[in-house]
């Protein structure tokens, strides 16, 4: 038995679980007076970064960044980021949609999306290729849970095409992450 699990065989998280225990964490940060907020929310987010870890097989995958940041990502492909920025935390919001592309493919697409308008069209129905979860690799998120249009994508082995929203566009967003220097899981 894993000495750091206790239940052998864990329910992998939905997404609702998820996004349930980030609202816990939230609500709890809310509570907390605005004198004592500083130290005290730091302290809540590691304490939910340790308990996630901890239970990191209710997981697909457990990374961390060569910025510090620490991403969940889930078994049906949303992924929940939290950020690290000069030495503190940051709750991110739930993505639907998380893949991993090596440095230059990421900086290719971000030069693809400069070129666009809001909707990003360059992006739009063209192959980025992609790598599996490892080490170097640079994680790319889309969609923010609740928050903006669905989008639609193509994947295949070593590729992803964004299809767009229902009228063709990219409008939901993205965030480039960080190389990854961390495997957990």
């Amino acid at each position: 038995m894993d000495s750091e699990n206790t239940n052998e065989n864990p329910l992998p998280y939905t997404v609702d679980e998820l996004q349930e225990e980030k609202n816990k964490l939230e609500d709890l940060i809310d509570g907390i007076p605005y004198e004592e907020r500083s130290i005290k929310e730091q302290q809540l987010i590691q304490g939910f970064i340790d308990k996630q870890i901890k239970e990191k097989d209710r997981f697909q995958n457990v990374f961390k960044t060569d910025q510090g940041s620490v991403y969940f990502t889930l078994s049906t492909g949303e992924s929940l980021r939290i950020k690290q920025r000069e030495g503190k935390w940051e709750m991110q919001p739930i993505c639907r949609k998380i893949f991993y592309t090596d440095n230059d493919t990421a900086d290719e697409f971000e030069e693809d999306v400069r070129k666009g308008h809001s909707e990003y069209e360059p992006i739009i129905g063209k192959p980025i290729s992609t790598t599996e979860l490892k080490i170097g690799a640079t994680p790319i998120e889309f969609e923010i849970l609740g928050g903006t249009p669905p989008i639609a994508f193509e994947e295949s082995p070593g590729k992803i095409v964004i299809k767009g929203d229902h009228m063709g566009f990219f409008a939901s967003g993205y965030h480039r992450g960080h190389p990854i220097t961390e495997v957990i899981k």
